[in-house]
């Protein structure tokens, strides 16, 4: 996915990476007060690290991703755990956008109805849909926000490969 003039032989002459933490330490190349400490910074609009090398900014998967397989991500990396910040190897994955997208665990922001995953609201009933592909597909209607999720999450794990809860 992403073509850089970054290599990880470079990569690894200026930063070290933990891959247990998911953190990296600046070794050579910056300024004697960076020296020895951690790098980048939290974005604030979806919390991924963002690290500057050479006057360009990468997002710390990316560079983690880089630093271990020795090549960039071919598509998207997936934060397993869906905290952005946390960049251990093992909480990462090189997948495609729809893989990606069926990672979600919480609620999306505009779920005015319900913070549960998969519940929505209407006519008096709780009810869940998902995607498959390229069809919505009803699960069907329920008393209680919670019963809507839980029928949810089954049809996630049944159908959405690249589900991890």
């Amino acid at each position: 996915m992403v073509s850089e003039d970054l290599t990880s032989e470079k990569l690894r002459q200026i930063l070290d990476y933990d891959p247990e933490t998911g953190l990296f330490i600046w070794k050579s190349g910056v300024k004697s007060n960076f020296l020895n400490k951690q790098a980048g910074c939290r974005r604030k609009k979806d919390d991924c690290i963002v690290i500057g090398v050479n006057g360009k900014s990468y997002l710390a998967h990316h560079l983690a991703w880089l630093f271990v397989y020795g090549e960039f991500p071919k598509h998207e990396i997936d934060h397993i755990n869906q905290d952005r910040s946390d960049n251990k190897i093992s909480n990462l994955r090189d997948v495609d956008h729809r893989t990606n997208c069926q990672n979600y665990r919480r609620a999306t922001k505009n779920n005015k109805t319900s913070c549960l995953l998969g519940a929505a609201y209407r006519n008096g009933k709780y009810y869940s849909r998902i995607r498959v592909g390229n069809s919505r597909i009803t699960i069907g209607t329920f008393d209680t926000a919670e019963e809507a999720h839980q029928a949810y999450l089954v049809a996630k794990r049944q159908h959405h490969a690249g589900c991890t809860i």
